[in-house]
């Protein structure tokens, strides 16, 4: 009987020790985790910063930001309104094609003081930033490169050279615009 209870207890001591073992490990592992949280890798020396810049910009939303997306905006309502007033008309068909070349023309001149002002501001923006080169996309870079995205710098500096070249008459845009 004796031997019955002594197993019992070897088997009872084995269960406490291995139990009081996984607890152990499962702290220590989860108080690892806490320091060191799931995608953080540890003890790797810093990585010495990129030795080129790259800059991006996002085209569509720069332009959401500038005075000229306004001035596109209303020349399209008032062609839109133009063209509805023709087309109710018998024989419109004249009238509104000399509407839609007015809008091409217009929206093309836009489109160029748009280029311009983004090239003129590219070198303000490099400086700024930090970046060696600005492009459109970026398709690939080597280890030693970065891409950052400008876009908020560029809208910035596109924003102080608009107000500084037409601080008075909002949106101004439309004395830039050659003859419609």
């Amino acid at each position: 009987m004796m031997r019955r209870h002594s197993n019992k207890l070897v088997l009872g001591v084995i269960l406490a020790v291995g139990i009081v073992a996984a607890v152990t490990v499962l702290a220590g592992h989860a108080t690892a985790q806490l320091q060191n949280p799931p995608g953080e890798v540890q003890n790797l020396p810093p990585q010495p910063p990129a030795a080129v810049q790259i800059g991006t910009y996002d085209v569509q939303a720069t332009f959401q930001q500038h005075p000229l997306q306004k001035e596109l905006m209303e020349s399209f309502t008032a062609i839109q309104t133009q063209l509805r007033q023709a087309g109710a008309r018998e024989d419109a068909s004249e009238e509104v094609q000399k509407l839609e070349q007015k809008y091409k023309k217009i929206r093309e001149q836009i489109v160029e003081l748009f280029q311009r002002d983004v090239r003129q501001a590219l070198p303000t923006v490099a400086e700024e930033t930090g970046v060696k080169a600005i492009a459109l996309q970026v398709v690939y870079t080597d280890d030693d490169s970065e891409v950052v995205d400008v876009t908020p710098d560029l809208i910035k500096v596109l924003s102080k050279q608009n107000e500084e070249a037409y601080p008075t008459s909002p949106p101004a845009t439309q004395q830039r615009l050659p003859n419609q």
